[in-house]
């Protein structure tokens, strides 16, 4: 078993992919879209990525939403490392192949070996100050779309509309109870 099973995986899959492919959509597996993506901001972020080689990586769905100021003449905000406190996530974002290959590679050889598990699967070193310190590290602009809201359902208004977390704390959220229902999965959800 290598030190960090969950990153590793995520890089090796990604190089076994034909060298054509310029750009890569990890999502986790647990994400569930329930919505219609939304082809126009999807479309445009493959031309920034074309157009615009400084840029890494656009984030489809802004949970958080980004702080930082719109990126040249684009629908699109520039995350922010001073403001925004998560700059990378696993969380809907498109990627070039490359920067996002070189970017897992080196968090997987930040992790000791005696904490694979802690920083592999339950803490997410990506996502936290040590994997965005390695981010900026690279010194590329990342961005994201911008959240049209606070409420819970501003996730549903971005071009990738889902929701990234369903259990907290062991319970269900009240919008996964009225999901579940409503699909017919009723011995899933959470009574009170």
């Amino acid at each position: 078993m290598t030190k960090a099973a969950f990153l590793d995986s995520r890089s090796e899959a990604v190089k076994l992919l034909p060298p054509n492919i310029r750009y890569v959509f990890p999502i986790q597996e647990d994400f569930l879209l329930e919505g219609r993506p939304m082809l126009g901001p999807i479309e445009n972020a493959f031309e920034i990525l074309t157009t615009h080689p400084e840029v890494s990586s656009l984030r489809l769905m802004p949970c958080p939403g980004p702080k930082g100021d719109y990126y040249m003449n684009t629908e699109w905000k520039q995350l922010d490392y001073d403001i925004d406190s998560l700059v990378f996530t696993y969380q809907a974002t498109i990627w070039r192949r490359e920067r996002y290959i070189e970017f897992i590679d080196c968090l997987i050889a930040a992790i000791p070996s005696a904490y694979q598990n802690k920083y592999a699967i339950k803490i997410n070193i990506a996502e936290n100050s040590e994997g965005q310190a390695i981010l900026k590290s690279f010194g590329n602009v990342h961005l994201a779309w911008p959240r049209e809201g606070t409420h819970p359902n501003a996730v549903y208004l971005c071009p990738w509309p889902y929701r990234p977390t369903a259990v907290v704390r062991g319970l269900f959220e009240s919008w996964a109870n009225e999901l579940a229902k409503r699909e017919g999965f009723s011995n899933l959800y959470y009574q009170e």
